[in-house]
């Protein structure tokens, strides 16, 4: 019997290196593999390749093998995720240093302790002040929605009451009326 650190797809005792051979191009051939291709690229016949692969179970051992591939491109698909998750994270908090840098000279506290605003904000440059802390809190809240995308109200997929299609009582979501669309039109 094969020691227990052999992988089922390794060479197995007494397995001839003929029969191991095949094995590996077996392997080789994919996810598509088939017995009929495997017999033309060994140059044995069919039947005899065959025999060797009920007799060395190569079915079974390639679907472990496949297994095996699948679970070492997730994990190499993981590890890529989490190194690219750590370089944002680490870019993410130089750019906060630096916006916050830039932002201290915006204000100062007040006499009380209150934020004041040392210059004039633009309406845009308000809003999306407005609108990064409100998503700060939501990813610290692990509630990350993306609600506040686009607060227009001709944001395409929003439901307009009085002008867009309703059938039974249902609102149905339709993008704003247009040229290019049959939501306004009767």
């Amino acid at each position: 019997m094969a020691p227990l650190t052999n992988m089922p797809w390794e060479r197995r005792e007494e397995e001839p290196e003929e029969a191991y051979g095949c094995f590996r191009l077996y392997l080789s051939l994919g996810l598509g593999r088939s017995l009929t291709e495997a017999a033309r690229q060994c140059g044995l016949s069919l039947g005899r390749l065959k025999q060797l692969s009920s007799q060395w179970q190569w079915a079974a051992r390639a679907a472990m093998w496949d297994r095996h591939q699948f679970l070492e491109r997730r994990r190499e698909e993981l590890e890529s995720r989490q190194q690219a998750r750590e370089r944002l994270l680490r870019e993410s908090a130089d750019w906060q240093r630096l916006a916050r840098a830039e932002f201290g000279s915006w204000v100062r506290r007040g006499p009380e302790g209150e934020l004041e605003l040392t210059r004039e904000l633009s309406p845009y440059q308000a809003l999306r002040l407005w609108r990064v802390g409100c998503e700060a809190e939501l990813a610290l809240r692990g509630r990350s929605e993306g609600w506040l995308r686009d607060p227009s109200p001709t944001a395409p997929g929003r439901w307009w009451p009085g002008r867009g299609p309703e059938r039974r009582g249902r609102r149905e979501r339709c993008s704003p009326p247009g040229p290019t669309t049959g939501c306004g039109r009767r």
